[in-house]
Order: structure tokens, then sequence, then C-alpha cells
């Protein structure tokens, strides 16, 4: 088998506008609906690659996050029906703020920029770029997955649709997505971070408003609305 070149040695850019990003974006594009690019913004630059179920409070006690897992699917049926598979009902224990072994990633950069920059307003914001060679969907036991996994959910919550969302499922939580090759048939590096310094965020989001990357366009619901409405009222931008 011949090897696939899916990027250079770069591991680490720094943006200062939108611009920037989108330049960077071009050499590293996602594919829809297959497993490739995918982005993730965190608002501090030095926070870890890892589930909120490995950090601090939650990975304590071993496996127990799965534990947990299992007493929220037989509360959880009180209120929604779930799917029969597990892996779903995960993302939507994620996507209800459950700690989970699922990280969220975006099939679209932007979201992932808008995530980014939305918060932390006097820290360097972190823009992930990664590239797994493994990927699953729904129709997998989740507990036999033995490496950290790109996972494509079906569109089980809006949200998820809005937010072109994926994940990354880590079977030990407390492992973080690292730099390195990604390793045979493909070539290159599977992990890229863009730092965005902190002066530019406010300026990004403005920009990222223009085309509704914003709490209205990416929360589907009534919350969403409304913390859009705050955001341009504190903004000035018009009301």
């Amino acid at each position: 088998m011949s090897k696939i070149k899916i990027s250079d040695d770069e591991v680490s850019y720094t943006a200062t506008s939108l611009y920037d990003l989108q330049e960077i974006f071009l050499r590293y594009k996602s594919v829809e609906g297959v497993a490739g690019w995918i982005y993730r913004g965190q608002a501090d630059a030095e926070w870890p690659l890892i589930p909120k179920a490995g950090r601090d409070g939650f990975e304590s006690r071993g496996s127990s996050d799965l534990a947990m897992f299992s007493l929220w699917m037989n509360k959880a049926i009180a209120y929604e029906k779930l799917p029969e598979n597990e892996l779903e009902c995960l993302a939507i224990a994620q996507h209800h703020g459950l700690a989970t072994r699922l990280l969220d990633w975006s099939n679209n950069p932007l979201v992932a920029t808008y995530f980014a920059c939305k918060d932390e307003p006097e820290k360097d914001a972190a823009l992930y770029l990664y590239y797994s060679k493994n990927a699953t969907n729904e129709k997998v036991d989740h507990k036999e997955i033995k490496e950290i996994t790109q996972y494509i959910p079906r569109g089980i919550v809006a949200r998820i649709i809005r937010q072109s969302g994926r994940f990354t499922y880590h079977p030990n939580p407390s492992e973080p997505v690292t730099f390195g090759e990604i390793g045979f048939p493909f070539v290159g590096q599977q992990l890229k971070k863009i730092t965005i310094v902190r002066s530019a965020k406010s300026d990004i989001l403005d920009e990222l408003n223009i085309y509704n990357i914003n709490e209205e366009g990416i929360f589907p619901d009534l919350d969403g609305l409304s913390r859009h409405f705050n955001w341009l009222k504190l903004n000035q931008k018009g009301i």
C-alpha cells in the first residue's frame, strides 16, 4: 500500500486575524461525512486536549465515569426517549453537560474559531486541527475502542447539525490528543495548533457574526437567541 500525505511537518502557527486563520484552513480542509481534518477551539491556549471525564475532579476513580454514565441513562429515560446505541446516548449526555469520554470538535473551522474566541478575553486562545486515521459511527460498541478515535455522529440533536459536530472518543479519558506523526499508511503531522492572540478575539467575533457564526447561529434554541441578543446589546451592535 502506498503512503498518503496528509500534511507537512508544521505543528504550530500564530494568527492575529480571521484572514490569517482562513489562509491556514485552505491548507487543511475538512471532508463532509468521512474522517479527515476536524477543528476545536479552546479559549485558553494552555488548556490540554482532554475530555471532561479526564479532567481534575473527574478522573480520580478510574472507570467511574462509565458507571456514572450508566446511572445517567437509567434516569434520563424519564425525560426523553434514548437511542438504543450507547455511543449515541453518550453524545446526548455530552450535549447536556455530563462529564464523558467524548471531546467536542467540528467539521467547520469557523465554528471552532468562535468557541476559541468567545470566552477568556485576557487569554490567548488555541485552535486545533486534528486528523484521525481511526473513525467510527454509532454502530460500534464504545467499550471495544482501544485508542483515540473520531466519532462521526448522526444528527441526533439539532445542535450537532448546526455546529457540524464531531467527537473524539477517549478510552482513557485522561489521555490527551498529542502532537506526532500520524503513522502508516499516512505521512505528516496529525495535530496542528494555531495560537490566536488575545487582542484579536473581539475583532474575529465581529467578523464571524457577519456569517451568522454566533450564539443564535450555532445554538438553535431560545437560550442561544437570548445570549446572542445580550451580546449585541453589550457590544453596541445596533440594539
